[in-house]
């Protein structure tokens, strides 16, 4: 890397805070568009794509009727998404404390339901990614953009476990024990909480796990209280049930950046994608140790341990990459200081075709439909997500690396500077 090239990386963040008012206007726009458009479908007839944030509602209204048990159980299922509509294939295996979460919004019309949730939850998570990121804020939401957009779209709750996440990592930064509560709430969704656990354990942040299991515990039993011992059953079956439609296929694949998607997405079959998701996952796990135990600041460890949580599980979508975001927050700083015009502009491309990978499926259906009007489907898109999302992290570990490197390089001359200056004085002091 020449000289000139690294002034070049530490400044590019700033070049991009001009666009922050911007960047909220945009994401407002276009969260209260969502909102008018569930407020008017609530009111159409005729079949429609319905989102997650349809399956959401429709469960909280499921928890207010008594029949939550039958969100659990897709043949009682598949019948109430038909009668709303509904075109695509869906399934519900949140553990029960998401539905504590979700089951307010039962109480609300679809349109005000998804502006508390999604507009509520966005928000959290800008917040929290602005305390993460400080200057480097517009840039971070820049290059995630594409994964805002989608989480609008679908209403998923991927602003809420990056929100979690981004609080969580803001506790350990400050070392506070605090920072095992969302760590603990994210029991909605464990499999993307994963990396950020293991580090726990592996730092010996004993309050932290304390306070992370009290959560986790208090928020089951919560759920059991309201919904009884049976909720657990069925939240089991569910689990299987969905584990055997993910081998099956029935999963958009597309939409997935797991590496075990793409593997399948390719016509790999389940044993041979497994053995490579779980190749990846030993990898990830290993980066996590590395920056646990080696001589990484505290913002790389958890930044590296927060993007490589996105490739331990095998059933992570495009919604959850708000993850990816928080890890850029952390490490920013550290890559634009120490990469090239090249390697920065390799992070920025990889970062928005991971992230903007959903909209090779969006703008076709926009325009393309068969001839019974129904909107053309792309379920033979392979997953390249989880491929470029794999380079994403391989390029963002060499980076960290690097930076560590040059920053113990420099402590050592700067002791062995001082170690010199100090035998001087030493030897001054004899002489005289």
């Amino acid at each position: 890397m020449s000289g000139g090239e690294m002034p070049a990386g530490q400044e590019i963040g700033a070049r991009f805070r001009r666009y922050q008012p911007l960047i909220l206007a945009l994401l407002a726009v276009a969260t209260l568009g969502r909102a008018y458009r569930f407020s008017v479908a609530a009111e159409a007839d005729g079949p429609a794509r319905l989102v997650d944030f349809d399956m959401f509602h429709l469960v909280a209204r499921l928890v207010w009727a008594g029949r939550l048990e039958e969100a659990y159980r897709f043949d009682s299922l598949w019948p109430l998404l038909q009668a709303r509509g509904g075109l695509d294939f869906m399934t519900w295996a949140y553990p029960p404390p998401f539905d504590l979460v979700v089951a307010p919004l039962g109480l609300l019309p679809a349109g005000a339901a998804y502006l508390v949730f999604v507009g509520g939850s966005l928000a959290l998570y800008l917040f929290a990614l602005k305390r993460l990121a400080g200057e480097n804020f517009a840039l971070v939401a820049i290059l995630i953009f594409p994964a805002l957009g989608i989480g609008i779209s679908g209403g998923q709750n991927g602003f809420l476990t990056g929100a979690l996440i981004a609080l969580s990592c803001l506790g350990f930064e400050k070392r506070r024990w605090q920072a095992g509560v969302p760590l603990g709430l994210m029991i909605i969704k464990p499999h993307l909480a994963a990396g950020l656990a293991v580090r726990t354990l592996l730092a010996r942040r004993v309050a932290a796990a304390v306070a992370a299991a009290l959560t986790v515990a208090a928020a089951c039993l919560a759920a059991t209280l309201c919904f009884g011992v049976g909720i657990w059953a069925a939240f089991l079956e569910a689990t299987r049930e969905t584990g055997i439609f993910l081998k099956e296929g029935f999963f958009p694949l597309h939409r997935m950046v797991s590496i075990y998607a793409t593997a399948r997405s390719f016509g790999l079959g389940v044993a041979p994608a497994f053995v490579a998701q779980g190749l990846v996952a030993l990898l990830a796990l290993a980066a996590i140790a590395r920056v646990t135990f080696g001589a990484f600041t505290l913002r790389q460890s958890l930044g590296v341990t927060v993007v490589a949580s996105l490739l331990i599980t095998p059933y992570a979508y495009d919604y959850d990459l708000s993850l990816l975001g928080v890890g850029l927050a952390l490490l920013l700083p550290d890559l634009l200081g120490t990469a090239g015009k090249g390697a920065i502009g390799a992070l920025f491309a990889l970062c928005f075709i991971t992230c903007g990978y959903w909209l090779v499926e969006a703008v076709p259906q926009l325009l393309a439909t068969d001839g019974a009007g129904d909107v053309a489907k792309a379920d033979a898109l392979p997953a390249l997500a989880g491929l470029t999302l794999v380079a994403l992290f391989a390029l963002i570990w060499w980076l960290t690396e690097r930076s560590a490197a040059m920053a113990a390089r420099g402590a050592a001359r700067g002791a062995a500077s001082r170690a010199e200056a100090a035998a001087d004085m030493s030897a001054a002091g004899t002489k005289t």
